[in-house]
């Protein structure tokens, strides 16, 4: 059992040492030549990041409105005939957009204007009866002068015994026709004359109705009453609108951007400061803006307030796309870095900084707003660190940079 025991310690022990023998084998440095044979060098293009003084940038997210949206609405009561447009036309002023059923209308109408002739040729027919009624009046007061000149003369006479009775009642007869005959023409000039007053009065009704009647005609085409873009359609053929119902709605190509900014900010502007803008789906920023409004009241609950920026005239600017109003602040040097020479690895942005021995680390950094070609480096570099600017597919553990 001893002699057991020291065998089985004597094993161990040998075992113990050969296992610390070849720890120190491995753990051993590896001689130059091995190091120099496995390290391989590679020209990568290179550059240093920098310090530039840039003016500072605060953003607010907002939305396009139109600045004047109008909503087109009939004037009478009637069926949708046709339709011209839809949404996203774009239309001219006076152009046709909706017809309503004028089949009634253009019946009323026909009917009036057939009134009116009869009405002109009432009146014509008066003013001929007034004519004949005149002359008849000529002829009549002498007549009638004649009748009493000689009625006068056998009166004279009978009273003389000179004249019969039947001479003198004959005379007294023609006067009292001729009188009566007098009368007739003056009333027969009455007549025509209130005739002629009242055909003239159903006249100008007729020209009234008819002028309601082609007032309500031309409500049947419903034009537009500006340059615009349809936004809005709300009817369809044989539909019944009301006065005053819309049924489409037009914006002019006016636009505005209208951002809503925290209170804190309040005190970084005024009204017409300048101010750029970047709408999403466009190319680069709009310059040479200005605040065009402040809204002074503030949402209690966000405590945030709008401002207005009057949008230039940009045909691919549309009503409800996103926007940025973007406020330069002071200026500062910030550490710049090429947008070329930035990896991007899902959310995280990094760059493969070179130490002075050529040795190459990836460094995550953090990214502030984009100037020109280059991006502003929030943290994770500083400025004048060298940086590779390509070739990141030749980068391995084993390559360094060749100077």
């Amino acid at each position: 059992m001893k002699f057991k025991y020291g065998f089985d310690k004597c094993f161990k022990s040998s075992i113990s040492c050969m296992l610390i023998t070849f720890l120190l084998n491995g753990c051993s440095k590896p001689s130059e030549n091995n190091t120099a044979s496995t390290v391989k060098y590679y020209n990568f293009p290179v550059v240093k990041t920098f310090l530039k003084a840039v003016n500072g940038k605060i953003s607010w997210v907002g939305t396009v409105e139109s600045s004047q949206p109008i909503n087109i609405a009939p004037q009478i009561q009637e069926v949708v005939k046709t339709i011209t447009v839809a949404e996203g036309s774009v239309i001219q002023p006076g152009m046709l957009l909706v017809a309503l059923n004028d089949d009634v209308i253009i019946h009323e109408v026909k009917e009036i204007e057939s009134q009116i002739e009869e009405a002109a040729s009432s009146i014509e027919q008066a003013k001929h009866s007034i004519e004949s009624a005149k002359l008849a009046i000529e002829a009549k007061s002498a007549d009638l002068a004649l009748k009493q000149k000689r009625y006068k003369r056998i009166d004279d006479l009978h009273k003389l015994n000179s004249a019969t009775d039947d001479e003198f009642d004959t005379a007294a007869t023609q006067l009292q026709l001729a009188k009566v005959a007098f009368a007739e023409a003056n009333n027969n000039l009455s007549l025509a004359q209130d005739k002629l007053h009242e055909n003239t009065i159903a006249m100008q009704t007729l020209k009234q109705s008819l002028a309601k009647s082609k007032v309500k005609f031309a409500y049947t085409k419903i034009l537009s009453p500006v340059k615009g873009i349809v936004t809005g359609k709300k009817i369809n053929v044989g539909d019944l609108v009301a006065p005053g119902q819309t049924i489409l709605t037009i914006e002019k190509p006016e636009y505005k951007l209208i951002c809503s900014i925290p209170e804190d900010d309040l005190n970084l502007f005024v009204k017409n400061s300048p101010v750029m803008a970047k709408i999403n789906g466009l190319p680069g920023e709009i310059t040479n803006l200005t605040i065009d409004e402040i809204v002074p009241n503030i949402d209690p609950k966000t405590r945030s307030f709008n401002i207005k920026i009057k949008l230039p005239s940009i045909p691919e600017i549309k009503s409800g796309m996103y926007g940025k109003a973007i406020f330069l602040t002071k200026t500062a040097n910030k550490v710049l870095l090429p947008q070329t020479a930035i990896v991007n690895q899902g959310q995280l942005s990094g760059v493969y900084v070179v130490s002075n021995d050529g040795q190459i680390d990836f460094r995550i950094i953090s990214l502030g707003q984009k100037n020109d070609n280059s991006y502003e480096v929030i943290s994770g570099i500083k400025a004048n660190e060298t940086v590779i600017n390509g070739d990141f597919d030749k980068i391995t553990q084993d390559v360094r940079v060749k100077n």
